[in-house]
């Protein structure tokens, strides 16, 4: 499968479909009459030359000039592109260094509109295809209000899957597993998955159980630069077999996140070329990339005289001279934009500037002496609007009331709206006697297509209806602000109407389409609730800063005094805020929530708004600050009969008592959580109770009744499909093995984890699994295959800059070196013990504390030939914060490992006390090592 493509029947070259032209061989794809629907967004000019006008007393009028040199009467003619030899070079500089030096390059060009952006793009795809063998072309215009935060990525990847408005999302699914898995080549099945899921994100097409999405539901800058290596591996195995031209058009309007994925495209070394055309600032945009060594700009020039004469020489070659003042008048009015000279040239043939002699055309130099080329492009539209038949002028008028890209069934809808009968008839067969309107309404769009007003898109979103755009740049924007308003208003309300009930749009992107339309018709509530219901789309879909956009939009139009309303949307703009890491905005936001919560005596919302704040505080460490918020939130929950609210307090209560090393208050909080949730049968949430009550009891020491809650919350999890639940609760059995001293059931249950979050593409906790295998390996004396372990966490956890997990990974390094008597042990502990102090938690501190007691312990006496207390004093250190923290097993250890070390600098009486009380936890725990400590304390 490759995509939707045109396939040239004369080289069988695959072009991208929007071509007219093989880029290869210079045939034709496809007919040119309007009727063939086979024109694209590309402006690459490909309608039929109209028929001649009618001819004018003494002043034969000639036939319309072409819409471009490009295609004349179905044939190419030239190659050529004038005036634009930088940008040539530029391209040219682009495809060299991508293709001979496989790697990826990105040439920017930068042009007004009209300019012949997109005529560059399509020269770019036929130097390509002609210089060198075996490439493949991708194309596609941003329109990121369609299709995404990663348009234009987003539809080029729906074409290359061959993605269609009628293809069925099961079937989508399945064929791009299957281009995936072709183009990859791995049989890697969680590699292949992880790929198709998280390019079904970017491209927009859903994957509602994917464990791989859920997993990282809130962590979007985590998603999203799964995402970037997704697509980067994906276009890398395009680029395996294949020289690949990737060409994108209108990238001034690409979002950050397709300027990133085009940032990180620029590392493959892969022969891969991005031509990135655009408006004013994409040279500004492309010096802000990373990866900007291997970027080349180039901007389009405005054309001069003598290149004016050039084109005007092509679009009418029978003309047998150019006066100097007609060339003149005609750079001074378009300043040497090439889609302005065209409109001028059309302006002026519709004016009758261009007259018929016997050896060709001739300019009329009394109507430039008149002053006909003193209008403005503005006015050359409006001229070409009025030379229009009176219906064909109603057409462009509705349609550019729909945007630059509209439907023939919305320019329907408005039509027989202001058509309509005044009374209604009778008979019901009347209402709608037969479609003959519709059939005009498809001539006139026809006729305008041939007259270079409208372009047919090939692809639409609404089966059944044709969708179209402008020809020109500038078009809808002049005639739109034509119109009177009231009529604005009145056809933007007909169209959110004609939207809300047609059939073929996408459900899940219906409000963002009809929001605009309906904040246009003056009705501002309704599009603000349309705003809303887009962003809680957008957020499903994980798109978290489209999502954050359209709820800024949202709170814009909502009536002030629909407080509910925006609470709702307060609440929503807070929680984005918060996933993308703006606290102090997001606190703002649930501030203002608390406020209006407090207006309306609404304890509920008062309490949502005081959770979340704590949850911020809690995410910055601030756990006191974070307690007395929760505290103030429960009571407000409780206050309101809010359970669900009421348990969740309870549970972030518990993980903040956790954090300050109070256990028995976090597991009191957490008990009544799971009581709770157990009278409302709320099976997820009773599983995440006993998740936390297990881990509480972990730390405890208490392993039979942790044991019991883990496993009563792995079954719970299990039977909802709760994945990322899943491998959290087997993380927690495995440490319960690991302090038991059953390294075997450690690793089996770290493993069967470990496979779940690659499944998921989850790296954080792929990061801390990996180092907790690790463990269980050095531990079990399995020194390779712990060094194996720690090395990927480290890798991983490198990539996803997680501080903590690179703290435990570098300071078991160490203890691998010490066991291993490595000479490098040193460095790595006291490494690990300054990266702990900085970034680690108060646990990974202790561990530092004891793995540098550890080291110091190998040597009793310092360099003076004194005895050496270091190494006593860290193991104090590390005593004092378990016993803070209440983790007990580890309190026990630790404690063990300060009397061996006792012993051996002769301290018997202090050994004693240490080992005995070690010897006490360890038998409450039922930890293996109390029969080592029974025996050493016997002989002493």
């Amino acid at each position: 499968m490759v995509g939707l493509v045109l396939k040239c029947e004369v080289c069988g070259f695959e072009n991208p479909r929007g071509w007219v032209c093989c880029a290869r061989c210079d045939q034709l794809l496809g007919p040119t009459h309007s009727d063939s629907r086979k024109t694209s967004t590309t402006n690459s000019i490909t309608r039929k030359v109209a028929p001649p006008a009618q001819s004018e007393p003494r002043k034969k009028r000639p036939t319309r000039p072409p819409s471009s040199p490009y295609i004349i009467d179905g044939t190419k003619t030239s190659h050529a592109i004038i005036g634009q030899d930088s940008a040539v070079q530029a391209i040219q500089q682009g495809l060299r260094t991508a293709f001979n030096r496989r790697g990826a390059t990105l040439t920017a060009l930068q042009g007004t509109r009209g300019s012949g952006k997109t005529r560059l793009l399509i020269h770019a795809s036929e130097l390509a295809a002609k210089q060198y063998d075996k490439v493949r072309l991708l194309y596609a215009v941003c329109r990121p209000s369609d299709d995404g935060p990663y348009a234009p990525f987003s539809r080029l990847l729906l074409e290359r899957f061959g993605v269609t408005p009628s293809s069925s999302p099961s079937t989508v699914r399945a064929e791009m597993a299957v281009v995936i898995g072709e183009t990859l080549k791995s049989t890697d099945a969680p590699l292949v998955s992880e790929t198709t899921h998280l390019l079904g994100h970017m491209a927009g097409v859903p994957f509602p159980d994917s464990p791989i999405l859920k997993s990282l539901s809130h962590e979007p800058a985590e998603l999203h630069a799964r995402s970037i290596q997704a697509a980067r591996r994906f276009l890398e195995g395009n680029a395996r077999d294949h020289l690949l031209l990737i060409m994108l058009d209108e990238m001034e309007k690409a979002e950050n996140e397709a300027w990133d994925l085009l940032d990180a495209l620029l590392e493959s070394q892969s022969p891969i070329a991005v031509i990135a055309a655009g408006g004013e600032s994409i040279l500004e945009r492309t010096r802000k990339l990373a990866h900007r060594s291997w970027v080349i700009e180039s901007e389009i020039i405005p054309f001069s005289k003598d290149e004016i004469a050039q084109v005007v020489k092509l679009f009418v070659p029978e003309l047998n001279t150019l006066p100097e003042p007609f060339i003149a008048a005609l750079s001074h009015r378009s300043q040497g934009n090439p889609g302005a000279i065209h409109d001028l040239i059309e302006g002026l043939f519709e004016g009758g500037l261009f007259i018929e002699s016997k050896t060709g055309l001739e300019v009329d130099l009394q109507k430039i002496e008149m002053g006909v080329l003193s209008l403005t492009t503005e006015d050359i539209i409006r001229s070409r609007r009025d030379a229009l038949e009176a219906y064909e002028r109603e057409v462009v008028e509705r349609a550019v009331v729909v945007g630059e890209i509209f439907w023939d069934g919305a320019v329907l809808a408005m039509q027989r709206s202001e058509n309509s009968l005044v009374e209604h008839p009778a008979e019901p067969l009347d209402v709608w006697p037969n479609d003959d309107d519709e059939a005009k309404l498809s001539d006139a769009l026809n006729s305008l297509e041939e007259k270079g007003f409208v372009v047919c898109i090939e692809r639409t979103n609404i089966p059944g209806r044709n969708e179209y755009t402008f020809q020109h740049a500038g078009t809808r924007s002049v005639i739109y602000s034509d119109l009177p308003e009231a009529i604005r208003v009145k056809r933007h309300a007909v169209i959110a109407r004609f939207l809300s009930v047609t059939p073929g749009l996408r459900p899940e992107g219906i409000d963002a389409v009809i929001a605009p339309h309906l904040e246009r018709a003056g009705r501002k509530a309704e599009a603000g609730r349309a705003f809303f219901n887009a962003a809680e789309e957008q957020g499903r879909r994980l798109r978290t800063t489209m999502a954050l956009r359209l709820i800024e939009r949202a709170l814009s139009l909502i009536e002030p005094e629909d407080l509910t309303y925006r609470i709702d949307a307060m609440h929503k703009y807070g929680s984005l805020l918060v996933m993308l890491g703006r606290y102090d905005e997001a606190e703002s936001a649930f501030r203002e929530i608390l406020q209006l919560a407090y207006t309306l005596g609404a304890r509920g919302k008062g309490g949502a708004s005081f959770n979340r704040i704590a949850r911020i505080y809690r995410a910055r460490g601030v756990h006191e600050k974070a307690l007395k918020y929760l505290q103030r939130a429960l009571r407000l929950f409780r206050e309101a009969n809010d359970q669900r609210g009421v348990s969740s307090t309870l549970d972030d209560m518990a993980q903040v008592y956790r954090s300050q090393g109070n256990l028995d208050a976090a597991l009191a909080a957490a008990n009544e959580a799971l009581d709770n949730r157990i009278s409302e049968k709320d099976e997820r949430g009773q599983a995440l109770s006993l998740n936390t009550i297990g881990n509480i009891m972990l730390d405890r020491g208490d392993f039979t009744s942790a044991q019991t809650r883990l496993k009563a919350a792995l079954e719970i999890r299990s039977s909802i499909d709760d994945h990322e639940g899943v491998v959290q609760t087997r993380i927690g059995l495995g440490k319960l093995a690991y302090f038991q001293e059953q390294y075997d059931d450690a690793i089996e249950n770290h493993q069967i984890a470990l496979e779940r979050a690659r499944e998921m593409a989850n790296n954080h906790s792929q990061a801390i699994l990996l180092n907790l295998l690790g463990e269980a390996f050095l531990a079990k004396g399995a020194f390779l295959e712990a060094e194996t372990a720690f090395n990927e966490a480290k890798e991983i956890a490198e990539r996803i800059a997680d501080q903590a997990t690179l703290v435990e990974v570098e300071c078991n390094f160490g203890l691998l070196a010490l066991r291993t008597h490595k000479t490098n042990a040193k460095d790595l502990l006291e490494n690990a013990f300054q990266m702990s102090v900085k970034f680690g938690t108060r646990e990974a501190l202790a561990r530092a504390h004891r793995a540098i007691g550890r080291l110091r312990a190998q040597t009793l006496f310092d360099d003076g030939g004194k005895m050496d207390n270091n190494a006593e004093s860290s193991f104090r250190e590390s005593i004092k914060i378990f016993e803070n923290s209440g983790n007990r097993h580890e309190l026990a250890r630790t404690l063990a490992e300060l009397g061996y070390h006792l012993i051996e600098r002769g301290q018997r009486n202090a050994a004693r006390q240490a080992l005995q009380t070690a010897y006490q936890t360890m038998g409450e725990l039922k930890l293996l090592d109390q029969r080592k400590l029974e025996e050493t304390l016997a002989e002493l």
